[in-house]
């Protein structure tokens, strides 16, 4: 961000200066908002590994480097297409030195696996009970009826909030702490539903361990930011007022995307369409091509001359290649 920040600032475009641009400043300040959320979590991991003796803090090193591949990516994307063609090399090697250092040879798709599968490991341990009753619905009508009531705030998205994490934060941060608590408990929603639809065949539902993984690395980079941006405000480090605003304006952010993966995660594959991603992936696979024909392909036409004649033998023309008369 620093080498795209110096490019700007010493640059001119109509007669302004290039900083003045609202869309360079709004892709500087979200590069902001996430690598301060990035560093954040790199600074909370390194605490629950440096704080212990034998640390089991597995499941949040790979959250951490989920998140910051995920957004890293995204946003070195976005300041690559700011300098033009003399930087793209430097920012090119920043790129795969981005991805090298947070990956480390493996793909996003296989931590996110890592990151699901044991937490889901972890969740089953505490909820067995609860989900075995769940899935022999009428061997115990009476927890399901409680199970139906209790879980009607979940139904509708909005959450009794009971875990109170407002109480160990400023005072100032208290919407963003009730955003957090939200993404929380429909964390735990998500985790009983996948469970309770798909029993021991859990690990082969891919789609949905990936979406819950992804929304388990914003909830532990939200904690991480709230965390950070409490502390400094409480001990007076400088900029702490700054800090606060990125925190608050970040865990607004991430708590839209969390709630997007969970309502696409309790929809189901019919709704949120991976039945039928998987079906065209399928079917690319087998057939070793893009399945779909050219638009020009075939050329309907409704006259056998005039102006839809003469269309018909431009449009053919430009299916051949051949160059078109004047």
């Amino acid at each position: 961000m620093l080498a795209a920040t110096d490019y700007i600032r010493d640059r001119v475009f109509n007669g302004k200066p290039l900083s003045d641009l609202p869309t360079l400043r709004s892709t500087v300040g979200s590069t902001l908002l996430d690598i301060y959320a990035s560093e954040s979590a790199e600074y909370f991991t390194a605490g629950l590994l440096d704080g212990y003796l034998n640390p089991d803090a597995e499941i949040e090193t790979a959250m951490c480097r989920n998140f910051i591949a995920f957004h890293g990516q995204n946003k070195m994307l976005n300041l690559l297409a700011i300098p033009p063609l003399e930087h793209q090399k430097e920012f090119s090697q920043y790129f795969d030195d981005l991805r090298h250092l947070t990956l480390r040879g493996e793909n996003q798709d296989g931590v996110n696996m890592y990151i699901a599968l044991n937490g889901i490991h972890h969740a089953g341990k505490i909820m067995s009970q609860e989900i075995k009753q769940i899935r022999n619905p009428l061997f115990h009508p009476g927890f399901i009826i409680k199970k139906v009531i209790a879980n009607r705030h979940q139904e509708k998205d909005d959450p009794k909030l009971t875990l109170y994490l407002a109480e160990h934060l400023h005072p100032s941060l208290r919407p963003a702490a009730e955003q957090l608590e939200y993404c929380v408990l429909r964390m735990r929603f998500a985790c009983e539903t996948i469970m309770a639809r798909h029993g021991n065949k859990v690990g082969e539902a891919f789609t949905e361990l990936n979406r819950l993984a992804e929304a388990g690395s914003e909830i532990l980079a939200m904690t991480a930011v709230l965390a950070r941006a409490s502390r400094s405000y409480c001990i007076g480090v400088r900029n702490a007022e700054l800090e606060m605003k990125l925190a608050a304006c970040f865990v607004e952010q991430s708590k839209d995307r969390v709630r997007k993966l969970i309502k696409e995660l309790d929809d189901g594959e019919f709704v949120n369409l991976d039945h039928f991603r998987l079906q065209f992936g399928k079917r690319v696979l087998e057939t070793k091509s893009t399945v779909v024909e050219k638009a020009t392909t075939r050329v309907f036409c409704t006259g056998g001359g005039g102006r839809d004649h003469v269309q018909q033998q431009v449009v053919a023309r430009a299916a051949r290649g051949a160059d078109i008369p004047t």
